[in-house]
């Protein structure tokens, strides 16, 4: 290790809040926008839209957790996404990856990523 690496632990703790400021830029938007504008009948396209982006920073964020904070954290990603059935989908069906839910209001989508907000802040 040389004078100016920094320990391993400072590292992955960089990565963690890293991981957390890039969810909270995702989440945030799509909560305040599900609040501010106009309901166009299609809720769930809030999420649709940053669907890629929100996975992958679901994948960092994980990756940077110790493993016994991943099943709290699926958990409250599922209530996110409104994935309420996800576990009862087979391992071995390809589209499981792919799957999400459909939030049947504005209120819903606020409610969720307020929440899912308030938790991810948790992990700091």
């Amino acid at each position: 290790m040389g004078v100016h690496d920094e320990p391993e632990y400072a590292t992955r703790e960089k990565q963690k809040r890293n991981a957390i400021d890039a969810m909270i830029s995702l989440v945030f938007p799509i909560g305040f926008n599900a609040w501010w504008k106009e309901d166009n009948g299609k809720p769930a396209l809030l999420i649709h839209d940053k669907y890629a982006e929100l996975w992958g920073a679901y994948s960092a964020l994980k990756a940077s957790l110790p493993f016994w904070k991943t099943k709290q954290f699926d958990k409250a990603w599922h209530k996110f996404m409104e994935i309420d059935y996800y576990d009862d989908i087979p391992n071995d069906q390809p589209s499981k990856l792919f799957q999400k839910g459909t939030h049947d209001s504005r209120d819903e989508v606020v409610k969720n990523s307020s929440e899912f907000i308030q938790y991810v802040n948790t992990l700091r």
